[in-house]
């Protein structure tokens, strides 16, 4: 047993009092114990330790660099278990797996049961994901521009900054589209319905996609447009219009019509439909009026004023109402209104009395109708009654012309004309062989302007030798425009102008052309000559 105190020892040389030694690294070892006494005995040991601590990190990385879902796993060998872990300085991160974790660089410190440790680093990457825009749709009311942005409903998982593009022209506008998403839209003019357009959302690292937002344009209500109308009616008759004629609706809505005023001369019954019956006042002529307006079913309207013309009655004579003419000779007659119509119309002429067509007389012209063309109060045309020469002594004749019929109901007729045809009776002396006058020398070319060169009017040279004469000039037409008797080449003379006709205002310049003259004289004999030709005006 030994006598107290004990010394320890284990390496043979060096005791000490405790029989603990610490901090011994692994081998072999003699132990000796030694009493008092000095008797000792000895004991071989062996100390061990296990396999150095090692470990290995494995790191999955993240789907997109700011998701989530990213991995650590930590595997540890050797060293004595168990096994305590800390992420970061965190005591409470006690575990070899990290999971829904972020992109980053990660430190874990893994200390044994005896105290030994390893410290180790892993990184987490995170993926560069593509952009994920969504398809927009935009609202906007018809005329106003639409204003909007299409990133603000695209993702981009990395937070990436994004840049856009536009792919394809919307129609039906213009677009100003900006780097930002932004845009304005300004649709067509009076345009509604919807359009659509292409982009492109880009992340810095390049990686696009793309998008389509639709933009639908409301239709917005537009008033009618109602037009001011004008009726002409004659006076004491019923008119029956309607004011919708000229009166239109953007929108083609219907439109219901609405009498605002009452006329003052007269009577209205206004239909919502745009039909009115207008009765004016038995003795009223001029103008009356009334208001009304145009409504489509949203409310919006319009108004306008219908002015009534109520003309007195136009009446239509023939003028000149009476005239004469000897046998052989040519008259004329037109017709003529009390007042112009704003209208297009045409009389119809009717022939009676005692003289015969045919026998006493003969039609030139437009004989059968006359036309008026609006604002007017003369017709275009005109009727020639050519007396004939019949070598019969008889009493004065008459043809009498009448209007049978005016296709205007506004107009009324009137008094026609009479013409009287005078007897010229005993007929001029037979003339054997040519009846002309030798002796007369008509010149067939004049220059009627004043430049000393020519002559100034129509000579007829040896005229005045014939004092008893009669010039008549015609146009190519066969119309009288120029007679006169006792033609003197001086102040009784043809210089151009016309002194009679229904064509051509008496005593105006008449054109230049060709014309057409008739020359009578009474020759020594007393023969009634006849000379007949053209001359050629010219200015």
């Amino acid at each position: 047993n030994g006598t107290a105190p004990y010394s320890y020892s284990i390496d043979g040389t060096t005791f000490q009092t405790s029989g603990t030694f610490t901090a011994l690294p692994a081998g072999s070892y003699t132990f000796t114990l030694k009493d008092a006494n000095g008797c000792t005995v000895t004991q071989n040991v062996s100390i061990t330790q296990p396999s150095q601590l090692k470990g290995n990190i494995t790191a999955v990385n993240t789907s997109c660099k700011n998701t989530s879902d990213g991995k650590i796993i930590v595997e540890v060998t050797g060293g004595t278990l168990p096994y305590s872990y800390v992420w970061n300085n965190d005591p409470t991160l006690n575990t070899n797996t990290l999971e829904k974790i972020v992109s980053g660089t990660y430190q874990i410190t893994v200390t044994d049961a005896l105290g030994c440790f390893i410290k180790l680093e892993g990184i987490v990457y995170g993926t560069n994901c593509i952009p994920l825009p969504v398809d927009d749709v935009f609202t906007g009311t018809e005329d106003i521009p639409v204003s909007g942005s299409v990133g603000l409903n695209d993702l981009d998982s990395d937070g990436d900054p994004l840049t856009y593009t536009i792919i394809t022209q919307p129609a039906n506008g213009t677009i100003i589209f900006n780097t930002d998403g932004s845009f304005i839209f300004t649709p067509a003019s009076g345009w509604n319905g919807s359009t659509s357009f292409e982009y492109e959302v880009c992340d810095p690292q390049g990686l696009c996609t793309k998008a389509t937002a639709t933009i639908t344009i409301v239709p917005v209500n537009h008033p009618p447009i109602a037009i001011d109308d004008r009726f002409t009616i004659p006076q004491g008759e019923t008119l029956n219009e309607r004011v919708y004629v000229n009166d239109s609706d953007p929108d083609n809505d219907m439109l219901a019509f609405t009498q605002v005023t009452q006329p003052k001369y007269g009577k209205l019954t206004f239909n919502s439909d745009g039909t009115f019956v207008y009765v004016p006042n038995s003795d009223y002529n001029g103008n009356d009026e009334f208001i009304y307006t145009a409504c489509d079913p949203s409310g919006a309207c319009d108004e306008a004023k219908v002015t009534l013309s109520i003309r007195p009655f136009v009446v239509v004579n023939l003028t000149p109402a009476f005239q004469k003419v000897a046998e052989g000779n040519k008259v004329s007659v037109t017709a003529v209104l009390t007042m112009p119509l704003n209208v297009d119309f045409e009389i119809t002429l009717g022939y009676s009395g005692d003289a015969l067509e045919g026998k006493d007389y003969k039609l030139f012209e437009q004989y059968v109708t006359l036309k008026f063309p609006a604002g007017k109060t003369t017709a275009t045309g005109f009727i020639v009654i050519g007396s004939l020469i019949d070598n019969v002594k008889e009493k004065e004749e008459h043809v009498l012309i009448s209007i049978t019929g005016v296709n205007s109901t506004e107009v009324r007729i009137g008094t026609g004309a009479d013409v009287t045809i005078l007897d010229v009776y005993p007929p001029a002396k037979e003339i054997s062989g040519t009846d002309e006058n030798p002796a007369i020398k008509p010149d067939p070319l004049f220059s009627p302007n004043g430049d000393g060169q020519g002559n100034d009017y129509f000579v007829i040279k040896n005229i005045t030798d014939f004092p008893d004469n009669e010039v008549i000039i015609f146009n190519r037409w066969g119309n009288e425009v120029y007679r006169v008797k006792g033609y003197d080449n001086a102040n009784r003379s043809f210089a151009g102008s016309a002194n009679t006709g229904i064509l051509l205002n008496i005593h105006k310049d008449l054109p230049e052309g060709v014309y057409f003259y008739v020359i009578y004289t009474i020759d020594a004999e007393k023969i009634k000559r006849l000379n007949k030709g053209y001359l050629i005006l010219k200015r």
